[in-house]
């Protein structure tokens, strides 16, 4: 289930915004960056979307800083 919001809701983000969706209980934060880069993070209610937010720039920053742009070759 996780894995099918997760793709539906990265769909429905434009690039270089961040929202965060409720479901069931759960939030799920996306974030794309304006390069076309994104990521998830699914929480509980209670946990603050601004660490959701600051976790996943980090995480985007860190992929970016040990890959390069070698993901935008990807066809998957």
């Amino acid at each position: 289930m996780i894995g099918f919001l997760t793709k539906t809701f990265m769909k429905r983000t434009e690039p270089g915004q961040r929202q965060s969706i409720t479901h069931e209980g759960y939030v799920v934060h996306c974030y794309i960056r304006s390069d076309g880069l994104g990521g998830t993070v699914t929480t509980d209610l209670e946990y603050p979307a601004r660490v959701a937010f600051v976790l996943l720039g980090q995480l985007l920053e860190d992929f970016t800083a040990t890959l390069g742009d070698t993901w935008k070759t990807c066809t998957v």
